[in-house]
């Protein structure tokens, strides 16, 4: 009688923690909230490719637990992986730059190669970081096997070879 009793505790804590683990996989890639907010430091992350193609963007830099990189081509691009159906971004870019340079950010559309592309809503700037902040509703984006498409613009860099360096985006997905 007591190794039944063993063995029924130990099916019980089994099935428990097999329903525990589904439970928080299904919360960590789902978001049951309603919204999820995603850092991206620069550094690789399931949610946000790399930022591309190479040849206008050096590789990410760190020290400490700060990355940049410095962008000296325009545009960049880079796609986000959506956990579910959301309806709403909110995009905030820690960047700085020599001299105030016009960053734009744009979200490919339904149309195709079309791209929403906004200034800030907002703009601050702290003692040398500037934070662009941007919304983009997710009605209007092409979505591709759960993905979408950003552009990230800065005409002078082209135009004058000044540089801009990025140092971490903030994304808020909201339902």
């Amino acid at each position: 009688m007591n190794n039944y009793r063993i063995n029924s505790l130990a099916k019980y804590c089994f099935w428990l923690f097999a329903l525990g683990l589904l439970i928080f996989l299904f919360w960590k890639n789902y978001s049951p909230l309603g919204s999820q907010h995603i850092v991206f430091n620069l550094m690789p992350n399931k949610f946000i490719s790399d930022i591309n193609p190479t040849a206008r963007v050096t590789p990410p830099s760190c020290d400490n637990e700060t990355c940049s990189q410095v962008m000296f081509g325009d545009p960049l691009y880079f796609d986000l992986l959506l956990a579910r159906k959301f309806d709403l971004a909110k995009i905030k870019i820690y960047y700085s730059s020599d001299i105030d340079m016009d960053l734009r950010l744009g979200m490919q559309t339904k149309e195709g190669w079309n791209y929403m592309i906004k200034t800030p809503d907002k703009k601050d700037k702290n003692v040398n970081i500037s934070i662009a902040e941007f919304s983009f509703p997710l009605s209007q984006a092409l979505i591709n096997k759960r993905h979408v498409s950003f552009i990230i613009s800065a005409p002078e860099t082209k135009a004058e070879n000044k540089e801009i360096t990025i140092y971490k985006m903030e994304l808020d997905l909201k339902r």
